[in-house]
């Protein structure tokens, strides 16, 4: 292949010699290398005998002997695709071959030959030969790092081989913006009944971050399988990116990582985090709002002495985690969600679906999340719920009710597309009837109050269930609006007749706390 800074190699076709030395002097006055052929049959010899990727353009005449140029055209597809070919023509060839070819052809000239247009379209299809196999080339590179990535992908055992107290499931969900990325999961079994999981979020997101993705998520799993430490890994990627990346002139390209090491110790019942970069993880276990643990701090690759988010969670029977990458929360900003409805969507997206998904998501970074579950290996089916929304509200939000449904419902919609839309009527009313009465009664129209909303989704019963919650003592005192707080309720019997309302609308309702916090049941599939 001629090298991209020389003017390249033109193969010339004509059948009438005068016009194929015309031609030539025109086409080498460019400073191009010059083949010629007196024939389709001759030129694809030509082509075949010192390889395709040999030539940067062929210039052919349409009427020729033994094999036209459009003949000519088929076969050149057939031996490199990228190959850009001009096709010279009369006036009246070129109307019938413009229909047929369809594109096939980067340019057509007229004749009688103008040297200058000539020469214009040379230097195109030379252009266009070069860039169509960079990108042809950038393809199987990339074809590379995904192998690579899939190889290095994270794979669980069957629940029945985890030994200890608990089991657990993982579910991860990558969309990269070109086919691979920086973005990465890690999974290792260092001992009997724990687990060790790796997100890796490396800056960028290009064909080099894919490489260097693939390189730490090697380097990674490599340190795991010895032993060591999640501090200690981090250290050496950290030392990594700031000596050895560096010192080899890589560091003209900058490059951080951002890491949460997860350990999750299935027969102590904890879970231990240390986190360098990433956004923090969130906890969800049954009857509690959602946690967000070990908060975000500085990357990789930034500072010689680390200073990682740490914590250590203790586990309940069932319960689940979500770890997402810096992508994912760029994308709920942009959307105007939160990062529980964008990622509870990906989860919800079958792998086999996730191509389509990223072409009409339009990210603008790589995405990634990861999901595991905990329970116990026998007994009853474990809990899957999927938390799609949390918001924790004031007790003076009652007046911005409104602000509070628009937000709740584009949340709950993009999680759930395919809600109908008989169910969300429903779900919009119970809604808003059980945070009025939170805010107004439990929380009694007092800022420092907090009411909670809650949604989550149990995908296999196909049930959706929201929690409203509040701080006050439930239906045994109803509380009195502050004075100056708009009157929400005309009467106190408003409470059993929006109670009424709900169990009508909903599946099943379930109460705590003598009612201060209601759950609300909603049965998708009976929709």
């Amino acid at each position: 292949m001629p090298p991209s800074s020389s003017p390249g190699r033109v193969l010339l076709v004509d059948d009438d010699p005068t016009t194929l030395m015309l031609l030539r002097t025109i086409v080498g006055r460019g400073g191009f290398a010059i083949e010629t052929a007196t024939d389709g049959a001759q030129a694809l010899d030509r082509l075949r005998s010192a390889g395709a990727p040999e030539f940067d353009a062929v210039l052919t005449d349409y009427l020729m002997p033994v094999l036209n140029g459009l003949e000519l055209l088929e076969q050149i597809r057939l031996l490199d695709s990228t190959l850009a070919t001009i096709i010279n023509t009369s006036d009246s060839e070129r109307t019938t071959l413009s229909a047929s070819l369809k594109g096939g052809v980067c340019d057509f000239l007229e004749k009688p030959c103008n040297a200058k247009v000539v020469l214009g379209a040379v230097e195109r299809a030379v252009g266009l030969t070069r860039r169509q196999r960079s990108l042809h080339s950038a393809e199987r590179r990339l074809a590379d790092v995904c192998s690579i990535q899939e190889r290095l992908a994270p794979n669980l055992p069957d629940r029945s081989s985890l030994p200890g107290q608990l089991a657990c499931e993982l579910t991860t969900r990558i969309c990269p913006i070109h086919e691979a990325g920086g973005d990465f999961v890690s999974v290792f079994h260092p001992a009997p009944g724990s687990v060790q999981l790796v997100l890796g979020d490396v800056s960028g997101h290009g064909l080099l971050e894919g490489f260097i993705a693939a390189y730490f998520q090697g380097m990674v799993k490599g340190m795991q399988t010895v032993g060591i430490a999640p501090l200690q890994i981090a250290e050496a990627c950290n030392r990594f990116l700031l000596v050895e990346w560096s010192g080899n002139g890589a560091g003209e390209v900058s490059s951080s990582l951002s890491a949460i090491f997860v350990h999750l110790d299935l027969v102590a019942r904890e879970l231990r985090i240390l986190n360098c970069g990433c956004p923090a993880l969130h906890c969800h276990v049954p009857g509690r709002n959602p946690e967000a643990w070990a908060g975000q701090s500085s990357p990789l690759g930034w500072f010689e002495t680390l200073n990682p988010g740490v914590a250590t969670v203790p586990l309940g029977d069932t319960g689940s985690c979500c770890l997402w990458s810096d992508g994912l929360l760029d994308q709920a900003k942009r959307l105007g969600l939160t990062p529980h409805a964008v990622a509870a969507r990906l989860l919800l997206t079958l792998p086999a679906d996730l191509p389509a998904f990223r072409r009409t998501s339009n990210f603008a970074d790589d995405v990634l999340v990861a999901r595991f579950r905990w329970f116990p290996p026998d007994g009853e089916q474990p809990d899957d719920a999927l938390p799609l929304y949390h918001e924790a509200l004031p007790g003076d939000s009652g007046p911005g009710i409104d602000a509070v449904q628009e937000r709740f419902q584009r949340n709950l919609l993009h999680a759930i597309p395919d809600l109908p839309s008989s169910c969300l009527t429903s779900v919009l009313l119970c809604v808003r009837e059980a945070l009025i009465n939170a805010l107004k009664h439990g929380c009694a129209g007092l800022r420092d109050a907090v009411a909670h909303l809650t949604a989550v989704l149990r995908p296999r019963q196909r049930r959706l269930e929201i929690t409203v919650s509040d701080p006050g003592p439930g239906r045994s005192q109803v509380l009195s609006a502050p004075a100056g707080l708009p009157d929400l309720f005309a009467d106190t019997g408003h409470v059993s007749l929006g109670l009424e309302m709900i169990h009508f609308l909903t599946t099943s309702t379930r109460e705590a706390r003598n009612g201060a916090e209601l759950t609300m049941e909603f049965d998708l599939a009976a929709a």
